[in-house]
């Protein structure tokens, strides 16, 4: 029962963070939307912090299942599309967390800490992914810096490209994507071999 509860608050905040952001949404308010009491929400978590820690566990932990499998490592760009596609629903499922970014993490530091965490986690990973492309043959290229600076730049579109999307008016969740998977193979489109990657 206990497990099951934190599902529900963590599902009701999820959705409330999203459709109104954080700032709007308190505890009473996850409460209500849980079908639950707040001194129930409150036995699981303490505050609105820790369920936002919660769910950036819950987002990472889904985001491990595609990236921590190795499958990114082994396939061929056909491969690394739908991975990257994948990555990014997850982003969408939590856009709250992007949206707001800056100011969550800079008013929970042990948020930061893990967000920081995970983020040297990934961009390590990605880089990783441009080797192995590397040696299979499918890219050329880049090194040093500039290797850096791609693998950074493909984080930053990654976080940001669908919140930017939201901006620009689009409502389409699937055509936002799409787009943003493209935005991704332009950045790396200049280091591809003739042959894969179309």
């Amino acid at each position: 029962m206990t497990e099951e509860t934190t599902t529900l608050i963590l599902d009701a905040a999820l959705k409330l963070f999203n459709g109104d952001g954080t700032a709007r949404v308190s505890t009473n308010h996850v409460a209500k939307a849980a079908g639950i009491s707040p001194g129930n929400l409150y036995y699981h978590f303490r505050n609105k912090a820790e369920i936002i820690r919660a769910l950036l566990e819950r987002m990472i932990g889904e985001a491990d299942t595609i990236w921590g499998s190795g499958r990114a490592l082994r396939g061929g760009f056909d491969d690394l599309r739908e991975i990257l596609a994948h990555s990014l629903e997850i982003v969408w499922d939590y856009r709250f967390f992007y949206r707001e970014l800056a100011p969550l993490v800079q008013g929970d530091p042990i948020l930061r800490r893990r967000y920081s965490a995970i983020r040297r986690q990934r961009l390590t990973q990605i880089s990783d992914l441009v080797q192995v492309f590397n040696d299979a043959g499918l890219m050329r290229g880049p090194r040093g810096a500039e290797r850096d600076a791609l693998v950074k730049l493909s984080w930053m579109v990654g976080e940001f490209a669908l919140a930017s999307a939201e901006l620009d008016g689009a409502a389409a969740r699937r055509a936002s994507i799409e787009q943003s998977v493209e935005m991704l193979f332009a950045l790396w489109r200049p280091y591809l071999t003739p042959s894969p990657g179309k």
